[in-house]
């Protein structure tokens, strides 16, 4: 038992270290990838950045960054590695083709159908900024409410999981005690 709680000490204090101590762009790639796996946290990580992405294109295009620059800026601020590749790749056809990032988002298989949707109708329509702010907060409002929903459930599972172990540690002891019994009776 020590050595098996000594494991699990060093494994979660290793991954704390490594979470709180890595910011290279591999490092956070590695974060996301493992986060992603993890139901609610992996959703919900991605409508925050989203939210910010929505929500850095509204500051810079208000500033009056242009569109390539103001995109590129935007997936950084995001935190997402794989918006940023996504739109590192548009940013020669934005800039040099002159092609919108409306297109380009209907061709992405990573942004979901309402943030596509939002962005074209806003970008059709000339109301880009209010399209901008009601993908932000659809976003922000779902990510929280789901993190929310992973902080309220993860010490649920753990009791649980202790639970199971020391029923398991019980009904082993008793087991045990019982063929005792039964050898020393015959």
């Amino acid at each position: 038992k020590l050595i098996a709680f000594s494991l699990l000490y060093a494994l979660v204090l290793g991954g704390l270290w490594f979470y709180q101590h890595t910011n290279t762009t591999t490092a956070i790639r590695i974060k996301y990838a493992i986060f992603s796996w993890i139901p609610l946290l992996g959703s919900s990580l991605k409508e925050l950045a989203l939210a910010r992405l929505a929500l850095a294109l509204h500051a810079l295009y208000n500033a009056g960054v242009s569109v390539g620059k103001a995109w590129k800026l935007a997936a950084d601020a995001s935190s997402n590695s794989r918006i940023k590749a996504e739109v590192d790749q548009w940013i020669p056809l934005i800039e040099d083709e002159g092609i919108s990032p409306a297109e380009l988002l209907g061709s992405s298989r990573y942004f979901p159908a309402f943030f596509i949707a939002s962005y074209q109708t806003g970008e059709t329509s000339g109301k880009l900024d209010d399209s901008l702010k009601r993908i932000e907060i659809n976003y922000s409002e779902s990510g929280m409410s789901k993190l929310a929903m992973f902080s309220q459930w993860v010490p649920r599972l753990v009791y649980f999981l202790i639970v199971i172990i020391i029923a398991i540690q019980i009904i082993s002891f008793y087991s045990g005690m019982f063929q005792q019994t039964n050898q020393f009776l015959e």
